[in-house]
Formats: C-alpha cells, sequence, structure tokens
C-alpha cells in the first residue's frame, strides 16, 4: 500500500510539473550568440517573452550544461535555479500578464552542435599510430573546411540554447550569430542585415 501511495505522489508531481509549461506562452525569443571555436563553446544571450496563460509560481526552460551569468526578468535581476539541465525562476506570476526573460549564458555543448575542423593544425603532417600514415583524405576535407553547425530542431536545442525540449512549443526567433567575416553564415529565415566590424 505505501508503494502504491508513493507511486501516486510521484506521479502526481512529474503531471504537475509539466502542466504547468502548458500555463505559459513563450511569444518571441531574440537570440545573440557567438560560436568560440578553439574552445568548442558557446556564449550566447536569449530574450524571451512569454505570456501567462493561467496563474503559476515558476517559469522553466530546458538548459543542458550552461552557466548562467545574469538572468533578468522585466528588466530586473532575479533569483533562479539551474539544476544542470533545466533553469528555474520561482515567482508569483499572474494571468494575462507578459513578460521578458533575458538570460546571458555560456556552454559547451556535447551534442548537436558540431565544430568540424577546429584545432587541426598541422593535421597533414601527423601520422596515425596503426598505420605509420598520414591522416585519411576525409579528415584532411574537414581540416580544410571549417564549420560548426547545429541540428536538433524543436528538440535538443537546450545543449545549446536555453530553449524547450518539447515539439509542441511553437516560438518566433531572431537569429544574430557573430562570427569571423572571412566565413559564412547560413540559417533559416530571412536575413534582414549582415554587419561587418
Amino acid at each position: 500500500m505505501k508503494s502504491l501511495i508513493l507511486l501516486l505522489v510521484i506521479l502526481k508531481c512529474l503531471f504537475a510539473t509539466a502542466q504547468y509549461q502548458d500555463k505559459i506562452d513563450f511569444v518571441r525569443g531574440d537570440i545573440a550568440i557567438e560560436p568560440i571555436t578553439n574552445e568548442k563553446r558557446i556564449e550566447g544571450t536569449v530574450t524571451y517573452e512569454f505570456k501567462v496563460l493561467q496563474d503559476v509560481d515558476s517559469v522553466f526552460l530546458d538548459a543542458h550544461d550552461m552557466d548562467f551569468s545574469l538572468v533578468r526578468l522585466n528588466d530586473r535581476e532575479v533569483a533562479f535555479s539551474n539544476s544542470g539541465n533545466r533553469i528555474s525562476i520561482s515567482k508569483n506570476f499572474k494571468k494575462g500578464k507578459m513578460h521578458k526573460l533575458k538570460l546571458v549564458y555560456s556552454c559547451t555543448p556535447k551534442q548537436t552542435v558540431y565544430f568540424l575542423g577546429w584545432n587541426v593544425d598541422g593535421i597533414n603532417k601527423q601520422k596515425t599510430p596503426l598505420t605509420n600514415t598520414q591522416e585519411s583524405p576525409a579528415k584532411q576535407i574537414v581540416a580544410n573546411h571549417k564549420q560548426v553547425w547545429t541540428q536538433g530542431q524543436g528538440k535538443y536545442s537546450s545543449h545549446w540554447l536555453p530553449s524547450f525540449d518539447d515539439m509542441q512549443e511553437k516560438v518566433e526567433f531572431d537569429l544574430n550569430i557573430r562570427f569571423d567575416a572571412q566565413y559564412e553564415v547560413i540559417a533559416n529565415g530571412e536575413l534582414t542585415s549582415d554587419t561587418t566590424n
């Protein structure tokens, strides 16, 4: 009997947590990121606008292995908790209110961001220990065509952006990518500006 009660309590907690996010509508996200290729790291800022659909006492975003240097709610610093998988802000949010949440963060993604061809200076001179020959042509091609790219549309983006591991969450994003001007940056959507500093 005790096991059944414990199971019911755990299930109630799990479903209650899932329902909270259903009571928030994230409408828009302004993202600014800078890939730091030699460290395989992302530095970024994201500002979300969200509407409270029903009274709740917290808001969360999925955020895997991220460090947050600033968290602001409606232009004021706010206390937060970071579990390593999720960032949460505990506050009484009232139905019908709009809010802005700004997060400044950095992360070294373990998946969904790939830094290909970086940190391979001198790859053509190296020999593999097994064959005592030069690196394979495929590795040489990667070394000569440096890339940074992501995967995980709608899921797993939370490894490089505080976001939602939920395919049903729909948010309009504006993306600003800061990168070395000698490289080409490609993204989905409409290019609204291209600035070289």
